[in-house]
């Protein structure tokens, strides 16, 4: 499997190169496991922080990259690898995200992101009035855990104003 730094999975990230990440509007039905997820004997818990360490509970802040899009505080969000989600079952076409999507991390706890952010969680956020997503720093489909050292609220210009 390819390695991905932090600046170069953000920068794809930044740049739409990678799809989005949120399961934000999708119902708990269509979050369930797909059967196919059991042949993978996939850890959907399995964490390990890039680097390591334990993520920030407040005082994070995004920083500004050249065109103007955030990126995380690395103490908050140092990024991490899921090492059970190998080459081969990324690959497989069988392979879904949703066999790794919201069994670490509550809902709840994602939310707490905003806060270790200091950024208020926007209201109506979504379709066209999304101005926040929390997203994966390392996208699960490139091996990214669904845990909070890898999750961040992405905000868009308009979240600002």
């Amino acid at each position: 499997m390819r390695r991905f730094d932090l600046a170069t999975c953000a920068i794809l990230l930044c740049f739409g190169v990678l799809g989005p990440g949120s399961a934000g509007g999708q119902s708990p039905l269509s979050l369930q496991k797909p059967a196919a997820c059991a042949q993978f004997q996939i850890n959907d818990k399995a964490s390990k922080a890039l680097p390591p360490g334990a993520p920030a509970k407040s005082g994070c802040n995004t920083r500004q990259v050249a065109n103007g899009h955030p990126l995380p505080d690395t103490r908050c969000t140092p990024g991490a690898i899921n090492p059970t989600l190998t080459a081969k079952v990324l690959q497989d076409p069988a392979f879904s995200t949703k066999c790794v999507r919201n069994d670490p991390t509550s809902e709840e706890e994602k939310h707490s992101t905003y806060r270790a952010y200091g950024i208020p969680e926007p209201a109506n956020n979504d379709g066209q009035n999304q101005t926040c997503e929390l997203d994966h720093l390392v996208p699960l489909e490139l091996g990214g855990p669904d845990t909070l050292d890898n999750i961040w609220p992405q905000c868009g210009p308009r979240a600002w104003s």
